[in-house]
């Protein structure tokens, strides 16, 4: 029986479905090319980071940005810009974004019911509008617990200039997958599958479409509105920080309706189907193998006390939604990027 900390290690694979392939490359030049800014988002009271991190991101950028909460006790470099704020503030520059889907200003939202913590999207779209407002061309979104070897840094680089629009990164080790997802693969011993995320993406800003909705997986939304219409590869991989989340108060409640939305996006792009809303049958669906999927982990006989316990949670909060409420979402996302 394999131990706990190597089954929260299982093997993960990379899922190439989002057409993130693993890219080689003849040679990288010797010289440094550097992008225009890298924005590394921050939840927490301070960035974790690797020691030295911050220092070498400025080899690769001629800006390196810390979006925090402006009660953070952010130290960094001096020459690292930091932006600290309320989520608050971070959304009024998104005046023409739904409140439904910024999630800050609407109860319509299922996600908006759970107490967590969770700025991530209004600041990843911060990014994204600061990037524009500035006139960065080439930006980088890396969140504070990932760290990218140097020459995976450069081959990402070289491959922007190849003209790849977005390129990204496999998480492998400790992967960056959600709470349920881990809770699966631990429980079951399987293999998980793995695609690129807005962890660790270079992207150049002019030719990427939507924007990062107020819901878990947001970053899903955003890589799949694009999927059908620019250049992808994943330069290689990537690591972040382990963590448990399943032992943080709330989390996997609020992610339940991301995690079925997210589903819904996989299956779309495994059939190639280049429409996000599909239709009501489909979500119907995806919302019930979904929930088979829980089922499946309550009556497994070797999930764990706290395992169990998050999974209940989960199946509690699923509850709590119907295909309705992931249609109107969808197609309201769908209506809003035409005019971002």
């Amino acid at each position: 029986m394999a131990s706990v900390v190597e089954k929260e290690r299982s093997c993960v694979v990379p899922r190439e479905f989002m057409q993130f392939k693993l890219t080689p490359v003849k040679h990288t030049p010797d010289e440094w090319r550097k992008i225009d800014a890298i924005y590394i988002p921050t939840i927490l009271s301070k960035c974790i980071g690797f020691d030295g991190f911050y220092q070498d991101l400025q080899k690769f950028a001629r800006n390196v940005i810390v979006i925090g909460n402006s009660n953070s006790a952010i130290t960094l470099p001096d020459s690292v810009l930091s932006l600290l704020g309320s989520a608050d503030e971070f959304a009024q520059g998104f005046e023409t974004f739904h409140h439904d889907l910024i999630g800050m200003k609407s109860s319509n939202n299922p996600s908006l019911v759970h107490s967590v913590s969770y700025d991530l999207p209004a600041k990843r779209n911060f990014a994204l509008c600061h990037a524009r407002k500035n006139g960065f061309t080439e930006v980088m979104l890396l969140d504070d617990d990932i760290y990218i070897e140097e020459r995976m840094f450069r081959k990402a680089v070289y491959l922007l200039s190849e003209g790849f629009s977005m390129v990204g990164f496999y998480v492998l080790d400790f992967p960056d997958i959600s709470t349920i997802d881990h809770i699966n693969r631990i429980t079951t011993e399987k293999k998980t599958g793995v695609s690129v995320a807005a962890n660790c993406i270079l992207i150049k800003v002019p030719d990427v479409r939507g924007f990062f909705p107020y819901v878990y997986n947001e970053d899903w939304h955003f890589i799949y509105v694009s999927n059908f219409h620019v250049r992808k590869a994943a330069a290689g991989t990537a690591y972040q920080l382990p963590h448990r989340p399943w032992l943080q108060r709330g989390r996997v409640a609020f992610e339940q309706f991301g995690d079925v939305l997210a589903a819904g996006i996989k299956r779309n792009l495994i059939s190639s189907r280049e429409p996000l809303e599909g239709e009501r049958h489909f979500w119907s669906l995806i919302r019930d193998e979904y929930s088979q999927l829980l089922d499946s982990l309550l009556s497994h006989s070797s999930i764990s006390r706290t395992h169990l316990k998050a999974v209940v949670e989960a199946k509690a909060a699923l509850d709590l939604f119907g295909v309705d409420d992931l249609l109107k979402f969808i197609q309201s996302y769908v209506k809003e990027i035409e005019g971002v």
